[in-house]
């Protein structure tokens, strides 16, 4: 770029000299400052002449120019580290898809999508397509790319979607007026796309709901609560069974061998293997023995007794899928003893999954306390202004030090006095901020998976219609979402 520049200056030079030298009507100063200039073009092929005189511009053969050559080299160098670079990012891509589908293999997931943020994002965001009827296509094809995108990531083996609904904010409008009164009213025709969403979930089997009295992040969080309590139950039932077992607990290896397999053989009888008994622990015995039903195969005599009537069972995952941060309370859910394995996938932030561990890491807090942080700090999005003069360092003290705003409030004397008198006079706003923040999820219920599962296509004809109409067809040829057999 440089030397173009320089070439172009260096024209201007030699139409100045020209006419200056015409004016002039003398021929050997032009042929002089020429030459001059010729020098100065070094990089230039000297057997190029320049006819200024039929006002042509300077040229030069690329081919024969050193430095032009030099250039290109540089530059085929630079395209084959982009090509090897790419080739890398390829073979590094199909290796993370075959990692990711073997790690979804592992899982069980069950997948709760807050769909009210990702129709709003399509709403707003997607550009306006219709069809040639004048039907607005543009939030039913972003809806279903976001979905198939979120199906390819995860590969839920059960799934639930969860809207809002008009009436859904009037409750907690009532206990603080201004809950989310900076938010724009939506409009009529969002709600209109929200029914053709949630009626083409229905014909491809996946089971929504329309939260009416309710946020949909309460409904999400009442889903997670059911699913934490059949854990606890299922763990409760497979602890009780194995119980069960271990009070029987069978004779000790020697004899159980000794009676059943030598003895009854009627030629072996006792054996030198049965002078020392063999390893075991609390009459969990260890070693492995050779089954005489099944030839050489090894296995464990504590296998036999418990793990025969139980399956082992995929690792249990649940993904709840939001832009929305109040959302992230729901990480105090994770439980390995009940085997709760708990993220929340951000859309806003190119799908990122944010565990307990992430979560801890960037906010310096666990899970448990986000409610008591957003209470604290408050929420400009909801409306919520906070405590006065509390912000972001001093609340992450206080919530170390005493875990919660409860016992913030018990250890009152202990807070220098401006902080003493800041919690005193917003004691009333600090329990209506916990009504609006804290997720409303206690429910001491269960839950059917099989309720969740995503059913096959029922109405082929309903579907059919529904595709003709909003031209769907080359779309849900490449989605995964339909489910057309059982």
């Amino acid at each position: 770029m440089n030397k173009s520049i320089y070439i172009i200056l260096l024209c201007v030079k030699y139409f100045l000299i020209y006419s200056k030298a015409y004016k002039k009507k003398n021929n050997n100063d032009v042929i002089n400052n020429i030459q001059r200039a010729k020098n100065d073009l070094f990089f230039i092929k000297p057997s190029v002449k320049l006819n200024l005189c039929s006002s042509k511009f300077i040229h030069r053969i690329k081919s024969v120019n050193k430095r032009y050559v030099e250039k290109n080299e540089y530059i085929q160098q630079i395209d084959n580290d982009i090509e090897e670079k790419k080739k890398k990012k390829k073979t590094t891509s199909k290796r993370n898809n075959k990692s990711s589908n073997q790690i979804n293999d592992d899982y069980e997931t069950f997948l709760i999508v807050d769909g009210s943020s990702i129709l709003f994002k399509n709403f707003f965001g997607m550009p306006f397509l219709k069809n040639d009827n004048d039907v607005n296509l543009s939030t039913i094809y972003g809806f279903i790319q976001s979905l198939n995108k979120i199906y390819n990531l995860f590969l839920p083996t059960y799934i639930a979607i969860i809207f809002d609904s008009k009436t859904s904010n009037n409750d907690k409008k009532k206990i603080y007026a201004n809950y989310k009164i900076f938010r724009r009213k939506n409009p009529d025709e969002l709600y209109e796309q929200l029914k053709i969403v949630s009626n083409f979930c229905d014909t491809i089997g996946i089971k929504t709901i329309s939260s009416t009295n309710i946020e949909s992040d309460d409904y999400i969080a009442r889903i997670v609560d059911n699913i934490s309590n059949t854990l606890k139950e299922k763990k409760q039932k497979d602890f009780s069974f194995v119980n069960n077992h271990q009070e029987k607990e069978p004779p000790p290896m020697y004899t159980y061998m000794k009676n059943n397999v030598y003895d009854n053989a009627g030629s072996i009888g006792t054996n030198k293997i049965f002078d020392k008994e063999p390893n075991h622990i609390n009459g969990n015995i260890n070693g492995n023995v050779n089954d005489h039903t099944n030839g050489n195969e090894n296995v464990s005599c504590h296998e036999n007794v418990a793990t025969n009537n139980i399956d082992k069972k995929k690792k249990f995952r649940v993904i709840v899928v939001s832009s929305d941060k109040d959302l992230l309370q729901l990480l105090e859910y994770n439980n390995e003893t009940y085997n709760m394995d708990i993220s929340i996938c951000q859309p806003n932030k190119k799908y990122r999954l944010v565990n307990s561990h992430l979560f801890y890491e960037e906010h310096e807090i666990l899970p448990s306390q986000y409610s008591d942080y957003l209470i604290l700090t408050g929420d400009k999005t909801d409306g919520i202004s906070g405590v006065p003069y509390i912000g972001d360092k001093t609340s992450k003290c206080l919530l170390k030090e005493y875990h919660n705003i409860e016992n913030i409030l018990k250890n009152l004397h202990k807070l220098p006095s401006k902080l003493h008198h800041i919690f005193l006079n917003n004691i009333e706003n600090i329990n209506t901020f916990r009504k609006l923040i804290k997720l409303k999820c206690e429910t001491n219920e269960s839950l059917v998976f099989d309720d969740y599962k995503q059913k096959r296509i029922k109405n082929f004809e309903q579907f059919r219609n529904f595709a003709d109409k909003y031209s769907l067809h080359k779309l849900l040829k490449k989605s995964v979402i339909v489910n057309y057999h059982d």
